[in-house]
């Protein structure tokens, strides 16, 4: 990856039982422990869209959210038309940092049956290949520049996968 902003696209399904979601990254390469180890995306290194439009760091950090409810998931992670849905709830999420839980993630939001998406874009300091890991119950993926990086299909308990995206340069 490029120094600069890089889109980024979470999306995530629930089906029934507990739900979690948890993105993260790492510079490949890098040893575990200390600064080589997996950390949860920062929201110091995300910026949010509006109307489709990034937004600059200084204005807003974090991931724009939306939560979809009123139809049944397929645990495959796909987008199920979602431009021409209306989220149950839209907001901007420091992270994605969601613990498995069985209890809603938001007052009024479905603990089950229910899609999670997140947009926006991340910010890469030093050109280099990453890995991303998602971790999660049910269904997830993570897409940087509308490539596929992490793909966790199917229904499960939390589990985790991990894929790289190279190429990426430095900048905003």
């Amino acid at each position: 990856l490029s120094v600069g902003w890089h889109d980024i696209e979470i999306l995530f399904e629930e089906d029934f039982g507990g739900a979690g979601c948890i993105a993260e990254f790492r510079r490949a390469g890098a040893t575990r422990g200390g600064s080589g180890a997996f950390q949860v995306l920062p929201n110091n290194k995300l910026s949010p869209y509006t109307n489709d439009l990034p937004v600059l760091a200084s204005y807003a950090s974090g991931l724009t959210a939306r939560f979809y409810q009123g139809f049944k998931p397929s645990c495959k992670v796909t987008d199920h038309n979602l431009g021409a849905r209306t989220p149950a709830l839209e907001r901007v999420d420091q992270t994605v940092n969601y613990a498995s839980t069985s209890s809603p993630w938001h007052t009024g939001l479905h603990s089950d049956n229910f899609m999670a998406q997140w947009t926006g874009q991340i910010h890469i300091d030093q050109a280099g290949t990453y890995e991303f890991k998602i971790t999660s119950d049910d269904a997830s993926r993570i897409s940087i520049d509308g490539n596929i990086v992490a793909d966790n299909p199917g229904c499960h308990g939390m589990r985790a996968v991990t894929g790289t995206a190279s190429g990426l340069s430095v900048g905003w």
